[in-house]
């Protein structure tokens, strides 16, 4: 009797847990293009006290034709007591609608205090005008007023084609408090500002701090019109801006001003960022001098400080990735630039670049079609078979990492290949060039495993043990 009244008290908890449990989370399935049910969703999810998830159609697109919440196209997203907001989606789209007339909006933006995660997602056409005294982001403005601590989590998301004065895609705002920005997967291309920060804009002004987290991403084709950052404005004039930024390729971004790519300005502030198994090709600054990969600027009281390492830095002849403004430049070693040694505008990374591993004056020898889908969530820029970069390289000059942008495991150390001194057989930058062609077959009861490696070399792996059954 004992025994069954123990059981029935086990029952009845685990029903009392089951149902605390369902009422701390909610669902909200939206139907292909109902964007008043989407409306209706976030507004719901912002005051029921519970983790939610908004899900939307798979290949949907919700096309956004107004603004809703102040110059935002979506309501604005808040913080609902700490509770978590996702908005999943596999192949969708939320946009500004093209058609003509349509008055400009971003897409949407984030309250103080909110977590907020983002998936599956294609966020395009945002667009602020000049001269609206709001007009930062076109895609997202994270933490819009100054109450408490905001995450903004991006994964397996395009962010394309939007634009504003700044932060052409994203304005993470540390003003007075904490904001957090991880982007993990995902892809900028084609966003611009008129000012700084091309895709994204990073500030930790005003006493508060900003932290950007990237990773496995690619940004392309983004640009600035004045100052700097073509893709990342890193911004911790007046506060602090830190983060990170790790297997990911910037291509062909360009800048108006300083760094072609990104743009670091710790002046009367700190700006620190920390660069590792990435890979550079072809951003361009205003000038061969202005930093066509990074420009760091600590100004005359601030303080700006950028380590890198296993890193590609490609640009064209006679220009210089790296650029500074009284700002510091760490190599962790291992990193390969296309800059000239010393002597002419490349000089100055000659200086930067010293550490074991580090070489300068060299081609990487990149695919010459640039971008491609090499498997994985994102596009990677292959190496040649004769690249430089090849088993030269260390995977944890800042911090390990074990795979490359795609995914695929590192070191793929091949043996008919001399490693660098104290490196381990990783392949400098994003890409980790992997086995070619793969040939599984069975003799008999022989298995044969036969494979070409990047550089031409052929492989065989035989293994008999009385092979039975299939």
């Amino acid at each position: 009797m004992k025994l069954r009244t123990s059981s029935f008290s086990l029952v009845g908890a685990f029903l009392l847990l089951l149902s605390i449990s369902s009422a701390r989370a909610a669902t909200f399935n939206i139907a292909n293009g109902d964007v008043a049910g989407l409306k209706t969703a976030i507004t719901s999810a912002n005051g029921n006290g519970q983790d939610d998830t908004i899900e939307l159609a798979a290949g949907g697109v919700y096309n956004l034709t107004g603004r809703d919440s102040l110059v935002n196209g979506l309501p604005q997203l808040g913080p609902d007591g700490g509770h978590k907001l996702t908005i999943h989606g596999v192949g969708t789209t939320i946009q500004r609608s093209s058609a003509g007339g349509t008055i400009t909006f971003r897409i949407f933006s984030t309250l103080g205090g909110s977590n907020v995660t983002l998936s599956g997602l294609t966020l395009t056409n945002g667009n602020l005008s000049s001269g609206n005294p709001i007009a930062h982001a076109g895609a997202i403005y994270c933490n819009f007023d100054e109450a408490g601590n905001t995450v903004l989590t991006l994964s397996n998301c395009t962010i394309t084609n939007n634009s504003a004065d700044y932060g052409g895609a994203i304005f993470n705002d540390g003003l007075g408090g904490n904001a957090a920005l991880i982007i993990t997967n995902s892809t900028f291309s084609g966003n611009s500002s008129l000012n700084n920060g091309g895709a994204i804009f990073n500030d930790g002004s005003s006493s508060g701090s900003a932290t950007l987290t990237v990773s496995g991403s690619t940004f392309s084709g983004n640009s600035n019109g004045h100052n700097g950052g073509g893709a990342i404005q890193q911004d911790g004039s007046n506060g602090t801006a830190a983060g990170s930024i790790v297997n990911s390729t910037f291509s062909q971004n360009s800048s108006a001003g300083n760094g072609g790519s990104i743009y670091m300005d710790g002046s009367a502030g700190s700006a620190n960022l920390s660069v590792s198994n990435c890979t550079f090709s072809l951003n361009t600054a205003a000038t061969p001098t202005s930093g066509d990969s990074i420009y760091v600027n600590r100004g005359a009281t601030g303080s700006a400080i950028l380590q890198i390492g296993n890193t590609i830095l490609k640009n064209g002849a006679s220009r210089a990735n790296l650029a500074t403004n009284n700002g510091t430049v760490t190599s962790q070693g291992y990193n390969l630039s296309s800059d000239d040694a010393g002597g002419g505008v490349g000089s100055a990374p000659g200086g930067f670049l010293n550490h074991a591993g580090d070489r300068r004056n060299t081609d990487p020898l990149l695919d010459p079609l640039g971008l491609r889908s090499n498997g994985g969530a994102t596009m990677t820029i292959a190496l040649q078979a004769n690249s430089p970069a090849l088993d030269q390289g260390k995977r944890d000059t800042i911090s390990l990492i074990n795979n490359d942008q795609r995914g695929v495991y590192r070191p793929f150390d091949d043996p008919n290949i001399v490693n660098a001194v104290g490196g381990d057989g990783s392949d400098i930058g994003a890409y980790e060039a992997d086995v070619r062609n793969t040939n599984v077959e069975r003799i008999g009861n022989d298995l044969r495993v036969t494979f070409t490696t990047i550089t031409g070399r052929n492989y065989e792996i035989q293994h008999v043990t009385s092979l039975n059954g299939t």
